[in-house]
């Protein structure tokens, strides 16, 4: 290499060490998690989705749309993950949890939702 090659060099290899975002799941992620979770599904569950979202495979038609209406409900953001301190030995509700606005809150009141037949359908899906 000679010196005025140097500095293309220095900058590509700068480049390549910079650091690249990672996005956790994406679609393709979240198709595949809820592909699986459907093949696990009992036939009388799989038969429940099938009602309330119009068929079993729009369980993984629509296991992207959270993310999808993100922008427009900014309010749902922190329904998509909790923040667990690194040197924690777990999740504790009252810390990682405290206003019940976080993943593991947002299940719970989805399964709540799902449970209560006095909804309609659609209030339910």
């Amino acid at each position: 290499m000679n010196f005025r090659q140097f500095p293309i060099f220095l900058a590509a290899v700068l480049v390549a060490l910079l650091p690249a975002p990672a996005w956790a799941w994406g679609p393709e992620g979240h198709e595949i998690i809820a592909s699986i979770a459907l093949r696990e599904l009992t036939p009388a569950a799989r038969n429940q989705v099938a009602r309330l979202l119009g068929g079993p495979a729009m369980m993984v038609a629509d296991s992207n749309w959270a993310d999808e209406i993100r922008d427009q409900r900014p309010d749902t953001g922190r329904w998509h993950y909790v923040d667990i301190p690194l040197r924690a030995p777990g999740f504790d509700p009252r810390r990682d949890c405290p206003r019940q606005d976080c993943v593991v809150a947002q299940i719970e009141n989805d399964r709540r939702t799902l449970a209560n037949t006095r909804l309609g359908d659609g209030a339910r899906a």
